[in-house]
């Protein structure tokens, strides 16, 4: 049985369509049927990366890697705070992406935690305390006050009840519930008042529902499944960014060899020569990083794009027309 059709029939038709009997319940070996055959009550998990898997990710981009190349050279030139700067750029950089990229696995898991371990059953009869996950299809179950629903469930009897459906639909407010309302097929979630959601929790009254959906076919189930399954999208914008920025990347390392090698043509020194190149991978690493990074690529703009083109000028000053000259050394 299907969510969208549960809520537009009546607990008799209901009842016919999952065999079951609306005072006895299910009998205990079709019980263990219908569990072999559904499996589980249980949400989809799938292991997640790890915090060190996530953390290699950050470090694997080219981009990356561009920086670093940005910091070793600052060491080796002896620009000690300008590496410091541009290693606060990764470090930075890798704590956000790490933290943006955990939250959906976080999600899931408060989600599992919605789950109800326990569930009042009846079963061929008999009230039973059975593990919410051996639910099934086609299960009477008996709520009350304080429980958490074990599954999705069309109610039978409902006196009084009012549920916290907020974990699903957002609602700050119980919602009242009536057994005896039929709806139309297309009525959205949170209007449907004579269901009961897993996660969702008892405020008051009690009632009694039979269970259509469990695991991964609850509406919970299908909202861990989707979160599982995430895949950070690429936006259109995000995409021209990029590739502007390549290009960007291309003529700027372009430009700093070129300042370096003519730097050395002119009798600089190594240190000197570097100053030049050493002004814009910072920048460009900036420009260039991801969207969840996009305040870091600001502050980069702003702070080491003014120091890079303060180095800049600053080479320029030094070798371009007019400089001093550059003593010699004496010979030997």
């Amino acid at each position: 049985m299907t969510a969208p059709t549960a809520h537009a029939l009546s607990p008799a038709d209901l009842a016919q369509i999952l065999q079951t009997d609306l005072r006895t319940g299910l009998s205990e070996d079709e019980a263990r049927r219908r569990l072999a055959r559904h499996g589980p009550n249980t949400l989809p998990e799938q292991p997640g990366p790890t915090f060190w898997q996530l953390l290699f990710q950050q470090f694997a981009s080219p981009l990356i890697l561009l920086l670093g190349a940005a910091t070793l050279l600052a060491l080796i030139v002896g620009e000690v705070l300008d590496a410091v700067v541009i290693l606060a750029i990764v470090v930075l950089n890798a704590a956000i992406g790490v933290a943006y990229e955990w939250r959906a696995e976080r999600a899931v898991r408060a989600l599992r935690r919605l789950v109800s371990r326990k569930a009042r059953v009846i079963r061929a009869g008999q009230l039973r305390e059975i593990a919410a996950e051996n639910l099934v299809p086609g299960d009477l179950v008996m709520l009350e006050a304080g429980d958490a629903v074990p599954a999705d469930m069309r109610l039978v009897e409902a006196v009084n009840l009012e549920v916290d459906e907020s974990p699903l639909t957002g609602e700050s407010l119980p919602v009242t519930k009536r057994a005896e309302t039929i709806l139309d097929p297309d009525a959205p979630l949170g209007d449907r008042v004579n269901m009961v959601f897993l996660g969702t929790v008892v405020m008051a009254g009690r009632g009694r529902g039979i269970v259509y959906a469990t695991g991964r076919s609850t509406a919970l189930g299908e909202i861990a499944e989707l979160l599982q399954r995430y895949e950070e999208q690429v936006t259109p914008l995000e995409r021209r960014l990029t590739g502007l920025a390549r290009v960007l990347a291309g003529a700027t390392v372009a430009i700093a060899a070129a300042l370096a090698v003519a730097g050395l043509l002119q009798g600089r020194g190594l240190g000197e020569a570097a100053l030049g190149a050493l002004a814009f991978p910072p920048l460009v690493g900036a420009l260039l990083d991801r969207t969840g990074s996009y305040l870091v690529g600001f502050w980069c703009v702003a702070g080491l794009g003014l120091l890079g083109l303060g180095y800049t000028a600053l080479y320029l000053q030094q070798t371009g027309p007019g400089a001093p000259a550059v003593p010699k050394r004496p010979a030997g």
